[in-house]
């Protein structure tokens, strides 16, 4: 029971790292060519749609993650979604950072500090359910 803590806990620290990312991006200013009209990619809410792609996949890996910790299907399903929430925890906040080309803002490091928290984290994470105690009885 206490893997399966573990593992939910590191789960949920990777996806509040993930979102709020991604939505610390959506709000990153991007640097845009001074030409008039301005190109669609540099309206105020141009990453809005993508932030919210990104967070509904986030959410929705983090949910097959719970699911497969609470079900305990083999363990290369366990291990498959395990790497695919950490591959799209990372990918996501990146994703929406450049969606609209080139972000220049304070804000990026802070996406980039969130980002390598994932990456920290994700290796434990996908590992995790090749550790949950359970050994063959060798017979």
């Amino acid at each position: 029971m206490a893997g399966m803590a573990r593992i939910l806990l590191r789960a949920s620290v990777v996806l509040v790292s993930a979102l709020a990312a991604t939505w610390l991006s959506e709000g990153a200013v991007a640097a845009c060519p001074a030409v008039y009209p301005a190109p669609a990619s540099c309206s105020v809410d141009a990453r809005t749609a993508v932030a919210a792609v990104g967070t509904w996949t986030i959410s929705g890996l983090f949910a097959l993650v719970v699911a497969v910790v609470a079900l305990r299907p083999p363990r290369i399903v366990r291990t498959s979604a395990s790497a695919l929430f950490v591959a799209a925890s990372a990918v996501v906040p990146v994703w929406t950072l450049l969606s609209t080309g080139f972000a220049a803002d304070t804000r990026v490091l802070l996406v980039a500090l969130l980002v390598l928290v994932v990456l920290a984290l994700g290796p434990a994470l996908v590992a995790a359910p090749r550790a949950d105690g359970r050994r063959g009885t060798g017979r």
